[in-house]
């Protein structure tokens, strides 16, 4: 009997142990950011997806994390973390997180 209760005391553990250590840089990109031209965005996650929404447009892309940083398709782009400054770059510009 106390065998299967280490055992599954270190079954648990190891489920602990490998969930909180998965992967999880892209929630730095989570947030509203804002450039210094007075952009607005926001930055949400729903399971592998992350979407981009401009908060004074209507306009709204979706990413992929990899590699370290938002993969986009089609016109949307990259969106790369300035790890010197924590600011993220996006089509050109810089967005400095406001939240």
């Amino acid at each position: 009997m106390k065998n299967i209760i280490l055992i599954l005391t270190i079954i648990v553990l190891g489920v602990f142990l490998i969930t909180s250590c998965s992967d999880s840089s892209g929630e730095k990109f989570i947030g509203k950011w804002k450039s210094e031209q007075g952009f607005r965005i926001d930055i949400t996650r729903d399971g592998e997806v992350y979407i981009l929404k401009f908060l004074d447009f209507s306009e709204r892309y979706t990413f992929t994390f990899s590699d370290g940083m938002l993969k986009g398709s089609g016109i949307a782009g990259d969106i790369t973390y300035g790890k010197e400054n924590n600011h993220i770059y996006f089509a050109g510009k810089e967005y400095e997180k406001t939240n």
